[in-house]
């Protein structure tokens, strides 16, 4: 049978299951239940049938009651559907959902501890979060004695060793290969993943490519770009300035510190700039710096030496590193806005 006629009639079960539930039982139990979903074989000889109940009962027990039932609900569903043979009944708990309000609520104990500026650096930080084991053995969620987490995605289970630390396989980290300079149809595109020595642009690179082929616009793609040397990328930025190309760039949650700045820099000169939320507001604290609360613990605290804001006069980032300077750009802020 085709699956779109199989799509229907899993509808159409879901559909007068809740009707049946509703007007045709006196159980309390049955009464209790919402139907979450319907698979039906091709065959239409069986039909799983996914429930949640707000009853205080366990899984188990709420299957056995519920499937001691099935035969009446059956009987009942098959006065309704249109076709020659009604699909037995298997009723099955639905732990999606008891399963999704547990990640939800881990998320929200992570972000009541978690400092950001913008939503998306708290999604990076997240990365972090869920497969650190300090940080999820001190949640209320969490079992101090958990060994494994399991985490259920569309990709499949993926489950964490508390014990391991799995920080540094994240991607953001795998940034030693890359292609830095790439030619896609008529565009010139430029890999900038670190404000580091390593990843700073050639510019004899980028006119060669420039004078040997046909380019009309220029991708500068900042993804990951974490921040480190603000000053790197302002060859390129003088460079791109006074050329006659295109220019667009990529962003992501992970343009943080001075990779802002080179988003900041190069929008200036006219990018557009493609892609999601970046990890920090423009106008914020940074250059932070760590020192031991005392001399024999290792714990460290960190704390914001400069206040980094977009002078709308030049379009240009600028510090401040006194309280005082700081109290009277928050009043001229404030008046201009």
């Amino acid at each position: 049978m085709p699956k779109y006629k199989i799509a229907r009639i899993a509808s159409d079960i879901q559909r007068y299951l809740g009707e049946i539930l509703i007007n045709e039982v006196n159980d309390e139990i049955l009464k209790s239940i919402t139907i979450t979903g319907c698979d039906v074989t091709n065959d239409l000889s069986y039909c799983k049938i996914y429930f949640t109940s707000i009853m205080n009962m366990d899984e188990k027990s709420l299957e056995k009651e519920v499937n001691e039932a099935a035969p009446f609900i059956r009987g009942k569903l098959s006065e309704r559907l249109e076709i020659r043979h009604t699909p037995e009944l298997k009723f099955i708990f639905d732990k999606s959902i008891a399963y999704g309000e547990k990640i939800e609520k881990i998320i929200d104990e992570l972000e009541r501890c978690t400092n950001y500026g913008t939503y998306s650096w708290f999604l990076v930080k997240l990365d972090f979060g869920l497969s650190e084991k300090n940080t999820l053995l001190s949640l209320p969620s969490i079992n101090s004695n958990t060994n494994f987490i399991e985490y259920k995605t569309s990709k499949g289970t993926i489950k964490y060793d508390v014990n391991k630390d799995y920080t540094q396989d994240f991607s953001i980290f795998n940034i030693d290969k890359f292609e830095q300079l790439r030619i896609k149809d008529n565009i010139l595109i430029i890999k900038y993943p670190s404000c580091s020595s390593n990843y700073a642009p050639n510019i004899k690179d980028i006119k060669r490519i420039l004078n040997t082929n046909n380019i009309t616009d220029v991708l500068l793609d900042l993804r990951g770009n974490t921040g480190g040397n603000s000053t790197l990328i302002k060859p390129l930025i003088r460079f791109l300035k006074h050329s006659k190309l295109n220019l667009t760039t990529l962003v992501d949650r992970y343009v943080f510190s001075s990779g802002r700045f080179a988003l900041i820099d190069i929008k200036k000169i006219g990018s557009k700039i493609v892609g999601e939320e970046i990890g920090t507001p423009i106008n914020c604290f940074g250059y932070t710096s760590g020192n031991d609360i005392t001399p024999n613990t290792n714990l460290k605290f960190n704390f914001a030496k400069v206040y980094w804001y977009q002078d709308i006069k030049t379009n240009t980032m600028k510090g401040i590193y006194t309280k005082k300077k700081l109290h009277n750009q928050m009043i001229f802020l404030i008046q201009n806005i």
